[in-house]
């Protein structure tokens, strides 16, 4: 770095040291490596979504599929559930985190561009779990319908918001209806696995980025039976009559998509 000094000969001393300090503080801000923070909270893998916030085997949410907002209805009980054994997994499909970047106007990087980078660089480790799910989900989605229903017929609760989802294609309901709890599980990225630390340098094509892990990132699962994983599946209500002209609530799965942007939904929390 070369930085021309003879400036106060023509500017004066007192300019000159002025226009120094300018040039210094241009070429100081344009040597920064740009920093991507990384938050790994819902990621998608293979088999599910990191359990980020905890949910577990039943938890039911409402979500506003275009305004990309969700509310958290309650617990659907399962009637009869299914274990497999105990067994350990180390996942290297882990996509669609949150990429924050800072430090970029001197490059064209896009959030894009990183992620593709960084989750070459991501695995998910979990040990000793144990896949959990209903044994029969249609039935217990029947059964919770129907409840919900008999509630607000009588004037009581009304969380479903049943009639709002009915004129609303825009809403599902989500079912966590499969967890993965295990002893422990772990998340790296870039071979760090601790929230708000500096997880070193990336290349991205001729670009260095510091890659920094979120603060407030669940990267580490402990203590038996924590759901670290969780599965989800989407469902709406449907009216039917009947030739006697009585009204009956049903559901269908069929047609119905848990939603691309679910990680950046689920990270945004409960409204």
């Amino acid at each position: 770095m070369t930085v021309e000094t003879t400036q106060g000969r023509y500017l004066g001393w007192g300019w000159g040291r002025f226009a120094l300090g300018l040039g210094l503080v241009a070429v100081v801000s344009g040597c920064g490596s740009p920093t991507a923070t990384i938050n790994p909270n819902f990621s998608r893998l293979s088999f599910g979504y990191l359990n980020s916030g905890m949910a577990e085997l039943g938890r039911l949410y409402l979500v506003d599929t275009k305004a990309g907002s969700l509310s958290e209805i309650g617990v659907v009980p399962a009637s009869v559930t299914t274990e497999s054994a105990k067994a350990n997994y180390e996942a290297t499909q882990v996509s669609e985190f949150g990429v924050t970047l800072s430090g970029t106007e001197a490059t064209s990087l896009t959030e894009a561009e990183v992620a593709a980078v960084v989750q070459g660089k991501t695995a998910f480790q979990i040990n000793a779990y144990v896949d959990e799910s209903y044994g029969s989900v249609d039935d217990d989605i029947t059964a919770a319908l129907r409840a919900q229903v008999a509630k607000v017929a009588a004037g009581g609760d009304s969380s479903w918001e049943i009639d709002t989802v009915l004129k609303n294609p825009d809403l599902v309901y989500l079912l966590v209806f499969r967890a993965y709890a295990a002893d422990d599980a772990t998340l790296t990225i870039n071979q760090s696995g601790t929230a708000g630390a500096n997880a070193g340098i990336v290349e991205v094509g001729s670009v260095k980025v510091e890659v920094k892990i979120a603060q407030n990132a669940q990267t580490k699962w402990s203590g038996s039976g924590k759901p670290a994983v969780i599965e989800f599946i989407a469902f709406r209500p449907r009216l039917e009559r009947t030739k006697d002209g009585t009204e009956h609530i049903r559901f269908r799965r069929y047609g119905v998509k848990v939603p691309e942007d679910l990680p950046k939904i689920l990270r945004q929390g409960p409204r």
